[in-house]
């Protein structure tokens, strides 16, 4: 690891007449993870079903969302832009969401959802 640090550059006075400067840090040859998260967001509902969303195809995109049972058998999924994670879950399924206007209200919507995904 290399660190420098250059006084006076780019920095202006500091109180008790020290300067700032900048520094640079250059780590080397650092090894980095060959494989990037695929789980974007992770959610309950109260009746104890797991609501999984996955990445998209560019980093930090919304993909599909798997949902499954507590005990990890597969329930089904919604694919990506059939519907968005739920801001809260409620009970006897009902789910609510947090929808922005053309002026960016926010309003609050609650929706029953399919017995097969609470």
């Amino acid at each position: 690891m290399c660190i420098r640090y250059w006084s006076g550059v780019g920095g202006g006075p500091l109180p008790g007449g020290g300067s700032a400067g900048n520094m640079s840090i250059s780590i080397g040859k650092a090894p980095f993870y060959p494989v990037l998260p695929v789980i974007q967001e992770l959610v309950t509902t109260w009746e104890g079903r797991i609501w999984v969303m996955r990445q998209g195809d560019e980093v930090l995109e919304d993909g599909p969302i798997d949902v499954l049972t507590a005990d990890g058998e597969y329930a089904g999924t919604y694919r990506t832009g059939a519907t968005k994670m739920p801001d809260a879950f409620g009970p006897d399924g009902v789910a609510a969401f947090i929808e922005l206007d053309d002026l960016g209200v926010a309003s609050v919507v609650v929706r029953r959802l399919p017995a097969e995904v609470r």
